[in-house]
């Protein structure tokens, strides 16, 4: 059985000319999305930790953890795959296909939730001093939301309606701040992260329902649904590993210090952390143009084609946002204290290592960016898998030994593992193609 929904793509010489035109607009609502999104999170983060204070601003940054597990299960399971496959259809499979992907999102989103409620539930019992057993239903209802809002963005990336994707996250974050500033001026502390989860599942839900409702020509049948389901385990089930392996980092080291040295501690590590991420922006600027590029100079010249762009222009983008990292890190205690508040004081050293440790992931950056030019990208698993047997090993120790440095230094462990790991396949990948074995798989 078929359902469909009108607002399919339009067709003929007038599709032609639109396609093309949201073509040439697709650059500008993606930085455009992508600026509001950074700087919402960015602002979000200031001001629940300005307002609910050191230990509250601890609480939420674990319970995000299972948001932020929710997210990457997401990215790998659905998101990954659509962007790639979605593409390649035309037609009725186009219809066939986004029905499929509705369904997918619909189970996915009820799963997920459910996992992240179960395992607040558990953290009570594991760890009752967190405080997080009573957030499992706000977080289970942000998860829900939020995983509506992603994929509606997402899906309008990828099927080229970026101004679609723009809107979506326009009205959630606009939505979202409006609605925190004004909680945090109204309640301060006493609205707690419950609140906080609330309003944000709030903006996530108006997002989704917008992007929804621009959905275009949808068609619901079971066989074509399974046969896509198929081919997205096909494509994501290696991803899915390392989405886990990634999460592993935040997940150990923050229950970790939450364990040993207390929620202060876990929100002093988040807000430094997000300071220091700010550079994700012109990373992820970076990640916008510099795959496709080295791929080409691969395929037209081989390997010193690769390496002369990488040298002609990454290592000097990457040079420029090192320098950036370590103004962050000489300025450290100024900007914490600056941005969220005299409570904050005393953990400079906190983005020092932070803004250092991401210099590690520069360089880990330029030798995933070439090891995608050579189409190989299973030691990136490797590397993820390796990199979290570290960290689940070595953090409980490292921060019962050195308190919140240990901490630091199972993050940059985790990040120096990966490097080397994707360094020895680089080298690997790259003697081969001097000696003319293993092409350009």
């Amino acid at each position: 059985m078929t359902l469909e929904l009108d607002g399919d793509r339009p067709k003929g010489w007038a599709g032609k000319v639109k396609a093309a035109a949201r073509r040439g607009g697709e650059v500008k609502f993606a930085l455009a999305d992508q600026a509001v999104v950074s700087g919402a999170s960015f602002v979000t983060t200031v001001l629940l930790a300005r307002f609910l204070g050191l230990e509250e601003f601890g609480r939420f940054a674990l319970a995000w953890l299972g948001v932020f597990l929710a997210q990457n299960l997401q990215i790998a399971l659905l998101v990954t795959p659509m962007l790639t496959i979605a593409a390649k259809q035309d037609g009725q499979a186009l219809s066939t296909y986004r029905g499929a992907m509705l369904v997918q999102q619909g189970v996915l989103s009820v799963v997920l939730s459910a996992l992240v409620f179960a395992g607040a539930k558990l953290s009570g019992w594991l760890m009752p001093d967190w405080g997080l057993a009573g957030l499992a239903a706000p977080l289970a209802a942000l998860v829900f939301c939020a995983q509506w809002a992603d994929f509606a963005r997402r899906y309008h990336f990828a099927f080229s309606r970026p101004p679609a994707a723009f809107a979506v996250d326009a009205l959630r974050y606009g939505l979202q701040l409006a609605l925190l500033g004004a909680f945090v001026m109204g309640f301060g502390p006493a609205g707690g992260v419950a609140g906080a989860l609330n309003i944000m599942a709030v903006g996530a839900l108006a997002g989704a329902v917008l992007g929804l409702a621009f959905a275009g020509r949808v068609a619901f049948d079971a066989g074509a649904t399974r046969e896509v389901v198929r081919r997205h385990w096909s494509f994501s089930r290696w991803l899915v590993l390392t989405a886990f392996a990634q999460w592993a980092r935040d997940n150990f080291v923050f229950a970790a210090v939450g364990a040993l040295l207390g929620l202060a501690e876990v929100g002093a590590l988040r807000a430094a952390q997000q300071l220091v991420m700010a550079v994700n922006v012109p990373l992820q600027g970076l990640g916008n143009i510099v795959p496709a590029r080295a791929g080409a100079a691969y395929d037209e010249r081989g390997l010193d084609g690769l390496m002369g762009f990488i040298g002609a222009f990454v290592v000097k983008y990457m040079a420029a946002v090192a320098l950036v990292l370590i103004a962050l890190a000489l300025a450290g205690e100024w900007l914490l204290t600056a941005v969220y508040g005299s409570a904050f004081a005393g953990y400079g050293f906190v983005v020092a290592a932070f803004a250092l440790t991401m210099i590690i992931y520069l360089f880990r950056e330029m030798v995933s960016i070439m090891l995608r030019a050579m189409e190989t990208t299973a030691f990136e698993l490797y590397a993820a898998a390796a990199a979290a047997a570290v960290v689940i090993a070595g953090a409980y120790p490292l921060v019962e030994m050195w308190g919140l440095a240990g901490a630091l230094v199972a993050i940059a462990l985790f990040e120096s593992v990966i490097v080397a790991v994707l360094a020895l396949g680089l080298r690997g990948r790259a003697w081969a193609a001097m000696i003319g074995r293993g092409g350009k798989r």
